[in-house]
């Protein structure tokens, strides 16, 4: 018991802040990851929107062309 108190005593300073610091770092990791993921997602929806939209006005153009 003695030795584990002097080891926590010693290494108090050491280990609580970099706990903390594993921690801020591991929420932080998980947090960027979620919003990478959803603004790859709405990336992905703004270029399947910008897509579509694209290719309905080429439609649309074509259409006119043709019917002059």
């Amino acid at each position: 018991m003695d030795k584990i108190k002097d080891k926590k005593q010693g290494g108090q300073n050491k280990i609580k802040p970099l706990k903390i610091i594993s921690y801020i770092l591991n929420y932080d990791f998980n947090f960027i990851i979620v919003v990478i993921k959803i603004h790859i997602n709405r990336r992905i929806k703004q270029m399947a929107n910008l897509y579509n939209h694209e290719s309905s006005n080429q439609l649309a153009t074509k259409v006119t062309t043709h019917g002059q």
